[in-house]
């Protein structure tokens, strides 16, 4: 509701509504599964939680945190020392005016924050 009504504050649509969709869509998937067992073992049950649960890693990396930013100047094709070739298709880099100096710390918080996310949906998932 908040984003909702951010949204009519604001009388813009992004990216309140982007956020009101990653807590619905959160929302409906664990209900579902919460209150239909059965469903849990459809295969459209478990794919619908995986893009939910990428849906959210995703919104926190480049919504919330503003963690990685598109590098235009850089195009496809990284020529800096310190990035390695197997990167090439990838445009994003992290920010440029960050907290922390070490990017480590910002790589770690990223795999704990994609490891958790996915730990409600390990527990959820029949064996």
């Amino acid at each position: 509701m908040q984003n909702l009504r951010q949204c009519y504050d604001a009388k813009q649509r992004w990216p309140y509504l982007g956020n009101a969709l990653k807590y619905l869509l959160a929302a409906e998937v664990s209900t579902f599964g919460l209150f239909n067992p059965s469903v849990k073992q459809s295969p459209l049950w478990m794919m619908c939680f995986f893009v939910t649960t990428l849906y959210q890693v995703w919104w926190d990396v480049f919504m919330d945190w503003g963690l990685l930013v598109r590098e235009s100047n850089l195009g496809y094709y990284y020529a800096t020392a310190d990035r390695r070739e197997w990167f090439w298709w990838w445009p994003y880099t992290l920010r440029s005016k960050r907290l922390y100096k070490r990017t480590w710390m910002y790589h770690v918080t990223f795999v704990i924050n994609f490891c958790l996310r996915f730990v409600g949906m390990i527990t959820l998932i029949p064996p």
